[in-house]
């Protein structure tokens, strides 16, 4: 199938990326759920698939290749050898501007959009004259969760004000191509290994002057394996959100005033969220075991922050599967 034939010379073309890594299954789910999409204003021949494959062995190649014989949207195919996801978005990036797209959407392999998710996106995007728009993300557990877990733990979204966020996220959001390219953006590597790559590139399309619009219809579910339906997962993500929040202080988080101010900030919400860790118990045994684990996020970020400070980074994308 051509893509150029496939694209409309004039109007939106917009780029589905895909990064993938070590999940085959995932992504096959999802290329089935993108083939029934419902499109009004986009068409079929304006949206393109890029899965950006960042395995060692390009596993995915397969799959696609088996897409593209009878897939509804035309797929094109990169293998990301370098290990990162700052490597994977940006390759994704190039990937769409030199096929000429307008915007391009980011998903997950371990999601599952509505039926309408593109579209919403995009209209979002549009109604809002925003740079960037993003939705929700809500868990689609593969078992029932236990009592104690703080469901809402899981899921993914902001609180708008006047139909705009002040940050956002790749695991549902789509992104004028003219205001990455205007703002020069890009992924940090330096974020290759952490996550944040993309706290960090909404937060400088802002500085640029962008918005970014709220699509509460744009709903994404996030596949929830059981290794991730534990306490201790949950405090290791919050940890790392207080280690990158760590990197987008207002000062230097390398410099002594940043130090400084990160510690001060860490000991202070160590010592809140030891509080909050009491009244999560009171409330646990007064009937809601959920309790006890969600009040664990303040200490735990503020745990990240003062690891932060002593040079400690907590690596979680350096396992074998992004988790």
């Amino acid at each position: 199938m051509n893509l150029e034939r496939q694209l409309t010379p004039q109007g939106p073309r917009v780029a589905i990326a895909i990064c993938t890594y070590n999940r085959d299954a995932g992504l096959s789910a999802l290329l089935a759920v993108l083939g029934k999409q419902r499109l009004k204003a986009l068409s079929d021949i304006s949206v393109f698939l890029a899965v950006i494959d960042n395995s060692a062995s390009g596993s995915a190649k397969a799959i696609c290749s088996a897409y593209n014989e009878g897939g509804r949207f035309h797929l094109v195919y990169h293998h990301e050898a370098r290990k990162g996801l700052a490597f994977a978005r940006n390759a994704a990036v190039s990937m769409a501007r030199a096929r000429g797209a307008t915007h391009i959407a980011f998903i997950d392999d371990d999601e599952l959009p509505h039926l309408e998710w593109l579209q919403n996106l995009f209209d979002s995007l549009l109604s809002m004259q925003a740079a960037a728009a993003i939705g929700p993300v809500y868990p689609l557990f593969v078992a029932p969760p236990a009592s104690w877990l703080p469901l809402t733990a899981f899921v993914t979204r902001r609180a708008p004000t006047a139909g705009l966020v002040n940050d956002g996220y790749t695991c549902n959001c789509i992104v004028d191509m003219s205001a990455i390219e205007r703002g020069g953006l890009v992924f940090e590597a330096r974020f290759n290994e952490t996550g944040g790559e993309d706290t960090v590139f909404f937060k400088n399309l802002i500085a640029n002057g962008g918005r970014i619009a709220w699509a509460e219809d744009a709903v994404v579910h996030e596949v929830v394996p059981g290794y991730r339906m534990t306490a201790q997962w949950l405090w290791r993500r919050w940890y790392r959100t207080g280690a990158i929040e760590a990197e987008l202080a207002h000062f230097d988080p390398a410099s002594t005033h940043g130090r400084l101010y990160n510690l001060a900030r860490g000991i202070a919400r160590i010592g809140l969220g030891g509080l909050r860790v009491v009244k999560g118990a009171v409330m646990s045994v007064s009937g809601r075991p959920e309790a006890f684990v969600a009040s664990f996020y303040t200490l735990c970020r503020g745990a990240g922050l003062v690891a932060s400070v002593f040079g400690s980074r907590y690596r979680e994308y350096a396992v074998q599967t992004y988790r």
